[in-house]
């Protein structure tokens, strides 16, 4: 059972998703189907941002994106030295969606700017999602932290 546990819908996902699906129909009848098809992918990878699922239960963090919860990323609470709440700014981290890379450095889900939870690994990479009620995530996760 989940500690605490939020789903984000990202607005602007599903209005460039069908902005692009009606663009793919509208190519595939004025020149060939195959252009509408080759913006399939393209349609899927913003379908991946349309829906967020941020859940803290006894696995750690758990973030799932689109609507068959793949792909994933995972935090166990031993990969978590700290966690704090934060507010997010689209514009700094280079607009929205999954920004940075967690082998690499800082990451980001960026839906929206405003309230975020931000996770600080030991290695002092963050990982930070944009969410309702970030404050609800934060506690739970001290929760788990402080009786480990």
């Amino acid at each position: 059972m989940a500690d605490w546990s939020m789903r984000m819908w990202a607005r602007w996902a599903f209005v460039i998703g069908a902005c692009l699906v009606a663009f793919a129909v509208w190519l595939s009848v004025a020149s060939s189907p195959w252009i509408g098809v080759a913006l399939v992918p393209v349609i899927a990878a913003v379908g991946l941002f349309a829906v967020v699922d941020v859940v803290v239960d006894e696995r750690g963090l758990v973030v799932t994106y689109g609507p068959f919860g793949w792909p994933r990323t995972e935090l166990g609470f031993d990969q978590i030295a700290s966690v704090e709440l934060t507010d997010i700014k689209p514009m700094r981290w280079g607009g929205w969606g999954y920004r940075g890379a967690m082998w690499i450095g800082d990451a980001a889900v960026v839906l929206r700017g405003g309230e975020a939870l931000r996770v600080t690994r030991p290695d002092e990479r963050t990982f930070s999602v944009t969410v309702d009620d970030a404050a609800g995530a934060v506690m739970a996760i001290e929760r788990r932290l402080a009786t480990r």
